[in-house]
This record gives C-alpha cells, structure tokens and sequence, in this order.
C-alpha cells in the first residue's frame, strides 16, 4: 500500500468525471502518496494535461518538490509531456517557486 487516494489513482488513470466528483466532495487535493507523490504530480507524469489544468484550477500545489525531488513542471518536461508543460508554466505557482529554494 503506497497510500494513493482516490483523488490519486483518478489522475492517475484520467478519469476526469471521478475527479471532477472527488473534488467536489472536497478530496485533498495535494494529499502524497507514501513516496511524495501528489495527484497533479502523477497527472503531469502521465501526461494527462487536462487533469492538470482542473487540479490546478482546483488549487492543486505546483511549485513544491516531490517524487526524487522533481516538480510537476520537472516530470512533465523530463518526459516530453509539452501539453502539461505549457499549463504548468502558464501560471504562477503557489507557492512561488523561488520560495521552495529560500527554505
């Protein structure tokens, strides 16, 4: 059990219904799985860019390091992910990036 949540495994699998139903309900949205995976980080990993841009416009952190220290933006652009890419640089981050590196 790596403690993925429902919000998790639908962005996982892009189900955008369930997690358009999950965020609703009011699902964590930034909940990490036990290794620090967060649902937008498996989006952007997948290449899933509209489960980006709904978890983002859910308020979904982008700029904070996860999985092996790398960002939404790290893993998406790592894996040619452009579509992601353009959305996750198309915003400010919250928090703003540079704070993560000023910690």
């Amino acid at each position: 059990n790596i403690g993925a949540t429902p919000l998790f495994i639908a962005s996982q699998n892009a189900h955008l219904k369930v997690i358009t139903a999950l965020i609703e309900a009011g699902a964590a949205i930034d909940q990490a799985t036990k290794d620090g995976c967060t649902p937008i980080y498996i989006a952007s990993c997948k290449g899933h860019a509209p489960i980006v841009q709904v978890l983002i416009d859910a308020g979904a952190r982008t700029a904070e390091l996860m999985f092996k220290g790398q960002s939404p933006l790290h893993i998406a652009s790592a894996r040619g992910h452009l579509a992601c890419v353009k959305i996750l640089t198309g915003f400010r981050p919250n928090p703003p990036v540079w704070t993560t590196f000023l910690a």
